[in-house]
């Protein structure tokens, strides 16, 4: 079976991370910071608008880049990769228990995004799909729990497809956006994450910084 179970862990030894560059659904970044996710979450607990929308009934938003750029860890992290300024947008996702969206992107240039865990992400997991023979997607999303002017979902209906692998959030991911996946959440609280799109090729950005330390 292709199915996996992956816990991506802080602690992924060296043979996880060499089988792990070869996966095509993420691939865990250490953007050198262990206390990234916690630092991030409270940066977004004090900020005005951003702090609204944990447990919002409307799972994915898209707030302005500025919103984000007094968060010192996370500029730093993503000019650990690439630039500040080679952010396309940053997606804000707070997924309530029971909300699950099963869909693929495909309204960007680069298949990679920089996901990271804010609150509540380490007991629950991204599945990711393939479509069983002869599917294809179904409909662009209509969701109302995603927000309007935020496009470029396919959605997919679960007797369309079967599950491969499974990532549980632990640490940042390069995640590859144009596979078939969806979130769980089978805690009682939000999960809160951020999926930083990038005018760049993160995987190639990614394994020359890797190349040069």
């Amino acid at each position: 079976s292709r199915r996996r179970h992956t816990r991506c862990s802080r602690d992924w030894s060296s043979d996880v991370c060499s089988s792990d560059l070869e996966m095509k659904n993420f691939i865990p970044v250490d953007l050198g910071d262990p206390n990234l996710s916690d630092k991030i979450a409270r940066y977004v607990l004090k900020h005005p608008q951003l702090s609204k929308h944990i447990g919002s009934p409307t799972a994915v938003l898209s707030e302005p880049v500025s919103s984000y750029r007094l968060c010192k860890p996370l500029v730093d992290a993503v000019n650990r990769i690439c630039s500040w300024s080679d952010i396309y947008y940053i997606m804000f996702f707070s997924f309530s228990p029971g909300v699950e969206i099963i869909h693929q992107d495909h309204d960007h240039d680069y298949k990679w995004a920089l996901n990271i865990p804010i609150i509540n992400c380490a007991e629950t997991y991204t599945a990711f799909y393939d479509p069983l023979p002869g599917e294809t997607w179904a409909l662009p999303t209509t969701e109302q729990s995603v927000e309007s002017g935020v496009d470029g979902y396919m959605t997919w209906r679960k007797d369309q497809i079967k599950e491969v692998e499974r990532m549980y959030f632990t640490q940042p991911v390069l995640f590859n956006i144009s596979t078939i996946h969806c979130v769980h959440n089978p805690t009682s609280q939000p999960r809160v994450s951020l999926s930083v799109r990038m005018n760049c090729d993160l995987e190639e950005k990614y394994n020359t910084l890797k190349g040069n330390t």
